[in-house]
């Protein structure tokens, strides 16, 4: 799903400028483009659900909320291995083995 990717590097954009908002916007809209593509790939639905939408999902968003890094980047965090776990249910593993699933905080950023 390219759109997913594009807006998961525009949250790692946002929250390494401390734009909680526009994580939180951008969060939101992956849930739509999510739910948009299992409306055409029915059969990806049950995992897409299980494994992002039904928890970690507002999880996440509740993490940005807070507008704290520390716990925004952890969310960020757990979002990305929510993704990746979904490609191994859904057996593309391979999708793993790309940069973005190498973004993480920025070192100016651990203080």
């Amino acid at each position: 799903m390219w759109e997913v990717g594009k807006r998961f590097r525009a949250v790692h954009d946002a929250l390494s400028r401390d734009n909680y908002e526009l994580a939180a916007y951008h969060w939101d809209k992956i849930r739509i483009t999510i739910k948009n593509g299992y409306l055409k790939r029915p059969a990806r639905r049950a995992d897409a659900e299980a494994i992002l939408l039904n928890t970690t999902w507002a999880e996440v968003n509740e993490a940005f909320g807070t507008r704290d890094a520390g716990k925004a980047w952890a969310a960020f965090d757990k979002a990305r291995n929510a993704c990746m776990a979904c490609h191994v249910a859904e057996s593309v593993p391979y999708m793993n083995n790309q940069h973005l699933f190498d973004l993480s905080r920025p070192s100016s950023k651990t203080k």
